[in-house]
């Protein structure tokens, strides 16, 4: 594909679509009953990475890799992409991440926001990884 098609830009708008759904839906239930949506953690969730947790810094790097492959970057979509999933897959670890800084964390249970937000960077890592390279179809310069 060409950078900037209008099925690259589709591909995009709808996975931004699936970023912000995650963001009106309840993603996280605390050990002592209280839920946070994807919101509220959206909002405040780059503070976990002070305590080792570092799953929030996710959202910068799939937007990143959104624009890098709208721009027909497909190596540094795929890269940034790959490092978005690597992040946030870091949630699930959140019990024994913040205990290495010494912090308690209530038990948690993902709730549906959390697995769409998931699911949007996995969906853009797949994306970016089978886009047909920018350069596919071209004769290089100088073949008879």
């Amino acid at each position: 594909m060409r950078p900037g098609t209008d099925t690259d830009r589709l591909f995009a708008i709808s996975l931004a679509g699936l970023w912000c759904v995650s963001l009106g839906l309840p993603a996280v239930e605390l050990g002592h009953g209280a839920v946070l949506s994807g919101w509220e953690l959206a909002r405040s969730g780059w503070r976990a990475a002070l305590d080792g947790v570092p799953g929030w810094y996710a959202n910068p790097l799939f937007f990143l890799s959104m624009a890098a492959a709208l721009r027909g970057r497909d190596r540094l979509a795929v890269g940034l992409a790959a490092g978005a999933l690597g992040t946030a897959l870091t949630s699930f670890a959140v019990g024994p991440l913040a205990a290495n800084r010494g912090y308690g964390v209530d038990s948690l249970t993902w709730r549906s926001g959390f697995f769409v937000w998931l699911t949007a960077i996995a969906a853009l890592l797949l994306w970016a990884a089978l886009r047909k390279p920018r350069h596919a179809g071209r004769i290089p310069f100088g073949t008879p």
